[in-house]
């Protein structure tokens, strides 16, 4: 498959490019939180000393490489490109 992303609960890789899913990200002042059909999938919690986002100007999305996240995010075979992005809606909530 090519959207693939294998941390999902239980670790069961699936194809997520067989439907649409929901994405959330929840910025708070404490942490940065990351879920995909309502399973929390990534935190990141502030570290004093550590840059960490103070407000959410902006929301962007596309394909991306993950390959800099050690290991958590995957990574793209360029090779079986090209690569699309469909929507069926966004909403933007800022918190902080």
């Amino acid at each position: 498959p090519n959207a693939q992303y294998v941390h999902t609960p239980g670790d069961v890789p699936q194809d997520m490019g067989t439907g649409f899913h929901n994405y959330a990200i929840e910025l708070t002042k404490d942490s940065v939180k990351w879920y995909i059909d309502n399973w929390l999938t990534r935190t990141l919690s502030r570290v004093e000393g550590v840059p960490f986002p103070s407000s959410a100007s902006r929301a962007r999305m596309g394909v991306w490489d993950g390959s800099q996240t050690s290991g958590w995010a995957g990574t793209v075979d360029w090779s079986r490109g090209p690569f699309t992005a469909e929507m069926e809606w966004f909403k933007f909530t800022p918190y902080c």
